[in-house]
């Protein structure tokens, strides 16, 4: 038993499984000021995601499903949102706030689940580049605790739950140009872009920006390049596969509706949010990244005077990030690319998010050079190294643990877009937070983004970035016709996958109603089909209410072929998982032997 237990000690399985188990502490670690503050951090886009979360929760626990809208979450208002924005991962959140019995738990936890995939992605990704296993631990860790990291522990923006999955996009990037005979593993690319998909959409165009990038050069310097290409279409082919319950539905909704874009950032009336530098990382660029950069671009304009010479792959690989953060920084005229509201460029919406793939690059670039050079051998910079890793996820507590310390009033706790309710304390707040009946924090606020809200063909074809946030933005249109609309007597309840809405009217009149209406809703008024019915600028319905009780009952028309696409994509991963699994098995016991 101990003669085995030492050869397995001496297999990378063994090596592969420290790093692990320290991700592991490390995570736990980093979810800590959570349970010991037993409260909250309340960033600019959590209560988006706290809604979408939420209705996933009810749905499972009260077997109420609707795939496309919402029926607990959001108001209860009937409006799609987690359908077109990783309807799994929502699910998933929602059996995890379920089985965390609190909020605070479920942000403990999530936290958790998060630093530790963020740190295990960036370590299979360094490892898929050849990087050393330790210099792996620390480009992982500096990834996460770098800007990265930032966007969802601080302000729970998503950005940086795709950012692992960008990491993993660099990684088969670089296999690319490092194994010229076979550039492309199309199970690994597939599987790679379709967690992508499933997760966050956005930063699935990261991702494909990123493998483009590589594949440019790649193409040229492959063996057998008509493999190379068909490779990357069996990829493609495999990602759309597993990720068909994502855009099936997404295309489905698209196509019948005019949907609202997320809010637009980049338009040239106002500055761009670009990246800006703190030493501790507050404001997107820590004290680290900013030096990291530094070194990337020094290593690239001394490249001559490198020995050993600097190899084309971590040229390339290190030229990508920094014309990333480039664009991603204010020496970009942000203004003048922007005058057009309509320009492609603002489906990125910040540009500060070019920043994000960027400092990957520069991460996995670097770690390509520092491992070429003669001192990577040596203790001091293997601990040197290891000890920025740790320096950069240390530097990540402040943003999050300033937040927690400087909650005293309202304002502090929550986004600046977020709503909350009249004569809301932070003492109420905090207490909600804490509380098992997780409708009472849902109750104190909500964030009033009118993303995919339905919007006529003339509010979409006048769109300009004044519609958000201003004294007329959709936003306040929102606000008052769903959140702040509260009919008399008004009652919600959920029955057989519908919403029912009961409310008492001293006369009939015209009223606007809390729900929103898409070109597939159904709605039926006091058992009347409303087949055509005006529609106010975010698609809240306008009808005549009769005296007395009405009841308006909201349903959605789902595609026959939505479980169809349920089923494929499941039975899809599971095949998946399986071969993964047998092609791991077979490598750990050839190294074995």
């Amino acid at each position: 038993m101990r003669r085995r237990f030492a050869q397995y000690r001496q297999t990378g399985a063994y090596r592969d499984g420290q790093a692990v188990l320290g991700f592991v502490v490390i995570a736990l670690l980093f979810a800590l000021p959570i349970l010991n503050q037993n409260r909250m951090v309340l960033g600019v886009d959590a209560f988006f995601h706290l809604h979408r979360f939420y209705d996933a929760a009810m749905q499972l626990k009260t077997g109420q499903f609707n795939y496309f809208v919402s029926l607990f979450g959001f108001n209860q208002s009937g409006r799609i949102v987690n359908a077109v924005y990783g309807p799994w991962f929502a699910y998933l959140n929602g059996l995890l706030l379920l089985l965390a019995g609190s909020w605070v738990r479920w942000q403990f936890w999530s936290n958790f689940i998060i630093a530790f995939g963020g740190l295990l992605a960036g370590y299979l990704a360094l490892r898929w580049a050849h990087v050393r296993r330790l210099y792996s631990v620390a480009g992982s860790m500096i990834m996460v605790g770098s800007l990265p990291g930032l966007s969802w522990f601080a302000n729970q923006a998503f950005m940086s739950v795709g950012a692992m999955f960008i990491a993993l996009a660099v990684g088969s990037g670089i296999r690319m140009l490092q194994q010229p005979n076979r550039p492309i593993n199309p199970w690994q690319m597939g599987a790679v872009m379709a967690l992508g998909i499933q997760v966050h959409m956005l930063s699935t165009l990261f991702m494909l920006l990123v493998l483009v990038w590589f594949a440019l050069p790649a193409v040229f310097r492959a063996k057998r390049p008509v493999l190379m290409v068909l490779n990357g279409l069996l990829a493609a082919g495999l990602a759309l596969l597993l990720s068909v319950n994502v855009w099936m539905p997404f295309l489905h909704v698209n196509m019948g509706n005019r949907l609202l874009r997320p809010f637009i950032e980049l338009r040239g009336d106002i500055p761009a949010d670009t990246l800006g530098f703190t030493w501790d990382g507050s404001h997107n660029l820590s004290l680290i990244a900013m030096a990291l950069i530094v070194i990337a671009v020094a290593v690239l304009v001394l490249r001559n005077q490198c020995r050993p010479r600097l190899d084309f792959t971590t040229q390339w690989t290190l030229l990508g990030g920094v014309l990333l953060v480039v664009a991603g920084s204010q020496l970009l005229p942000w203004r003048m690319i922007m005058k057009d509201a309509d320009n492609w460029l603002s489906t990125f919406q910040f540009a500060l998010r070019f920043g994000i793939p960027g400092l990957i690059l520069i991460v996995f670039g670097l770690l390509l050079w520092l491992q070429q050079q003669p001192i990577a051998a040596s203790s001091g910079m293997q601990v040197a190294t290891l000890a920025t890793g740790v320096l950069a996820m240390g530097m990540l507590f402040t943003p999050m643990t300033d937040k927690m310390a400087t909650q005293s009033d309202l304002k502090t706790v929550v986004g600046l877009t977020a709503y909350t309710r009249p004569k809301l304390t932070v003492k109420q707040l905090v207490a909600d937070e804490r509380r098992t009946d997780l409708s009472r924090l849902m109750l104190d606020g909500t964030q009033n983004y009118p993303d995919y809200l339905p919007i006529s063909k003339k509010t979409a074809t006048s769109l300009t970035g004044k519609d958000w946030y201003t004294k007329n933005g959709l936003d306040q249109a929102y606000l008052r016709d769903i959140v702040l609309n509260r009919l008399p007597k008004m009652k919600q309840t959920v029955v057989d996958g519908q919403l029912h809405l009961t409310w008492q009217a001293k006369r009939a009149t015209t009223v606007t109603l809390p729900v929103v209406k898409y070109a597939e809703t159904t709605l039926s008024l006091n058992g009347q089909m409303l087949d055509k019915v005006k529609l106010s600028r975010i698609g809240a319905p306008v009808v005549k209410q009769q005296a007395g009780r009405n009841t308006l009952i909201l349903g959605y028309q789902t595609p026959g072929w939505l479980p169809t696409t349920q089923y494929v994509a499941a039975i899809s991963w599971g095949l998946l998982a399986f071969g993964a699994v047998v092609a791991q098995l077979r490598r750990f016991y050839k190294e074995k032997e």
